[in-house]
C-alpha cells in the first residue's frame, strides 16, 4: 500500500513513479526488495542509467537505503510506503489449510469463529 502523501512530496513525477514501482516489487508484508541495477532495469523496462539515477536520488532524499553489494533496497518512509498486514484468514489457512472454512472469517479476512453456526 502507498499513502496519498507521496503525491504531495516535493519530488519529480518520475521519481514518484519509480518509488511506486519499487514498492510494488517489495516482498509481501515488507518494505524491501533485492535487485541489482541491471535486474531492476530489466524488470521495469527502463535503462540502467535511469535506474541508477533514481536509486541515487531516492537515497539522497532518504526515501530508500540502498546496499549495492547485498542487492537490497529498503523503503524508509513507512508513513508513505505502508506495510500491509497479513489477514487472519491467510495466517490460519497457512497453518490449517484443510480445516479452515470461509464462514469463520468476515469479508475483510478477520477471524470471527463459528458464532451463530450451531
Amino acid at each position: 500500500m502507498i499513502d496519498e502523501q507521496l503525491v504531495k512530496e516535493p519530488i519529480s513525477r518520475e521519481l514518484k513513479g519509480f518509488l511506486i514501482m519499487l514498492k510494488i516489487r517489495c516482498f509481501n508484508y515488507y518494505n524491501y526488495c533485492r535487485y541489482s541495477v541491471r535486474e531492476l532495469a530489466e524488470t521495469l523496462s527502463i535503462g540502467k542509467t535511469m535506474v541508477d539515477r533514481y536509486l541515487k536520488q531516492a537515497e539522497e532524499l532518504k526515501y530508500i537505503k540502498w546496499d549495492k553489494k547485498e542487492k537490497k533496497i529498503k523503503l524508509l518512509r513507512n508513513d508513505i510506503f505502508i506495510i500491509a498486514r497479513e489477514t487472519d484468514i491467510n495466517k490460519w489457512r497457512s497453518i490449517y489449510p484443510e480445516v479452515i472454512i470461509d464462514e469463520e472469517f468476515d469479508r475483510k479476512g478477520h477471524y470471527i469463529g463459528s458464532a451463530g453456526t450451531e
